[in-house]
């Protein structure tokens, strides 16, 4: 086992080392021209993958590359290019995509019968600034939207940009709120977009069947299928009846884990792709959020 850093010094090499001992530090040049290494695993800052990324995928061993490994859709599909056979074996780490409840949700997708779907994406901006600067906001959903974008991209295939709008998050510039209607032509079903700052809503992904079933990842680690309702008699607390929705079944992701990690890491190792994200995907991902945003901004004359 080896690896490398900013430097030995750093706190992320230092943290790494004392659960691995055995571990070489070796830097990067050297690490990469190494024969005894079978795969690596990239977890470079965000501000540093993009400079790394064209010499990552042409690399001929495989490789997980954490997200974002790149906010410009030309310079991804210039390195994804650049690459040739290499890419075949190079996947980016999105370990949502192997949670049980989003699989539960893709097989009952493949099932058919969708007649509509919802993300719901809430940003704490200050948090972000806070902890990365000014210079992540035009980075917010390559960044952090991606989490729940590339599960519904996984779950719902490529979503074409139908009719956006923006509006400005003031003091935020250049992340602005998006929402409208993507197309899953995959399904042939109008997906409802949401992205905004400090929306104090319920965020995840809603999906709607023709068999009077709802199914909800709410949060992401928790699928909840509902059916028709519950009808709530008026109180004195609450004096109008209410009809909620009937929860039929729930879904939990394993907890015992970092959810997600060790099935994306043993997929990796396997190479096992069906489920992984992949420098083509991410591509997917970033062409469609740039065309949502050039829309919405056009649209609301911003």
């Amino acid at each position: 086992m080896a690896g490398c850093a900013s430097s030995p010094e750093s706190a992320s090499w230092r943290a790494f080392s004392e659960k691995f001992p055995q571990a070489d530090y070796t830097p990067l040049d050297d690490l990469l021209a190494r024969d005894d290494i079978d795969a690596f695993v990239v977890t470079a800052a965000w501000r540093a993958m993009p400079g790394m990324l064209p010499r990552l995928l042409a690399h001929p061993k495989p490789m997980l590359l954490e997200k974002p490994i790149e906010f410009d859709a030309k310079r991804l599909a210039a390195a994804i290019d650049g690459a040739g056979a290499a890419i075949g074996n190079k996947v980016v780490g999105m370990n949502r995509r192997f949670y049980d409840p989003v699989i539960k949700l893709k097989q009952r997708l493949q099932r058919g019968g969708l007649i509509r779907a919802e993300i719901v994406v809430s940003e704490n901006l200050e948090n972000l600034v806070k902890r990365w600067g000014a210079e992540i906001l035009p980075h917010v959903l390559a960044y952090s939207s991606c989490h729940i974008l590339d599960v519904a991209q996984f779950l719902l295939g490529t979503l074409r940009p139908a009719f956006l709008h923006a509006a400005a998050a003031p003091g935020f510039e250049p992340f602005v709120n998006l929402n409208g209607a993507l197309m899953s032509d995959e399904h042939n079903a109008l997906v409802s977009l949401a992205i905004n700052a400090f929306e104090p809503s319920a965020v995840g992904i809603t999906c709607a069947f023709n068999d009077r079933t709802v199914w909800r990842l709410n949060p992401m680690e928790v699928l909840t299928v509902y059916e028709d309702y519950d009808k709530i008699e008026p109180t004195e607390e609450y004096p109008v009846r209410r009809y909620q929705p009937r929860p039929i079944r729930k879904e939990v992701v394993n907890l015992d884990f970092r959810p997600g990690f060790l099935q994306q890491m043993e997929a990796f190792l396997a190479g096992r792709r069906e489920s992984a994200a992949t420098p083509q995907s991410f591509l997917t991902l970033l062409e469609w959020t740039d065309a949502a945003r050039r829309m919405g901004i056009a649209v609301a004359g911003l």
